[in-house]
């Protein structure tokens, strides 16, 4: 709640500062910074049961009390790291990107094996799509590092 209440707060006053463009570039950074702190809470609550698997701290070179007590602050750290590098959304793009990856080659050899298409046009079109991912990639970033980059001007 505490965290809320500065947010609100920082948001206020954002607005509140002279000049319409400056007050909305410091408010874009207020909900940036919010959303970046939610985004790693977020993680970090997904990696928690992760973590609980691992009984390290009653082993025979395990911290005891000691580790068990820190690793839910460790476990926020990790959150808060994975969610300054990118977050999830990066993490997803590359997964959703390599099923679909895989589906055309999957779609490609079964044109090939069952439909007799050519080969050399499936070996192709998997070259192009291959060439085209890292782009593709750039472009799908495009708006996350504008934003952050306006959020670095303010």
């Amino acid at each position: 709640m505490r965290a809320r209440s500065s947010t609100v707060r920082a948001w206020a006053s954002a607005s509140r500062s002279a000049g319409r463009a400056a007050s909305v570039s410091a408010a874009w950074a207020v909900l940036w910074a919010a959303a970046k702190r939610f985004e790693g809470m977020a993680i970090g609550a997904l990696l928690a049961p992760i973590f609980a698997t691992d009984h390290s701290a009653r082993g025979p070179f395990g911290g005891g009390t000691a580790e068990a007590t820190f690793k839910p602050l460790l476990v926020s750290a990790i959150g808060k790291q994975i969610a300054a590098g990118g977050g999830l959304a990066t993490m997803m793009a590359d997964s959703l990107a390599g099923c679909a990856i895989a589906f055309a080659i999957f779609y490609g050899s079964w044109r090939v094996a069952v439909e007799h298409a050519d080969v050399g046009a499936f070996a192709s079109f998997l070259g192009a799509l291959l060439l085209a991912y890292e782009p593709a990639k750039r472009l799908g970033r495009f708006p996350v590092d504008v934003q952050n980059g306006l959020v670095g001007a303010s």
